[in-house]
């Protein structure tokens, strides 16, 4: 049987992207330092889910090719965790 480490990042998301990416990256920093092979990060970690308008909630939306994904994953990759 192969067993894993799984952390589960819990943190408040703000409206301010660039914190949120700098959370998100600390939490995935954190959780590979403590062995976690799997980080299972919060639905909306990249803005808080309240909009001004449509107009504003596209503004903040999340491209899977843009920055904060980007991001994310090349720290995950970087720390070896999914």
């Amino acid at each position: 049987m192969t067993t894993f480490r799984v952390a589960a990042a819990q943190f408040a998301t703000g409206t301010d992207v660039a914190e949120n990416l700098a959370t998100t990256a600390a939490m995935l920093n954190t959780a590979a330092d403590t062995g976690a092979r799997v980080v299972v990060l919060p639905e909306v970690c990249n803005h808080l889910s309240v909009y001004d308008d449509a107009d504003h909630a596209w503004a903040v939306a999340v491209d899977p090719e843009g920055t904060f994904v980007t991001s994310v994953r090349d720290v995950a990759a970087d720390r070896g965790v999914w």
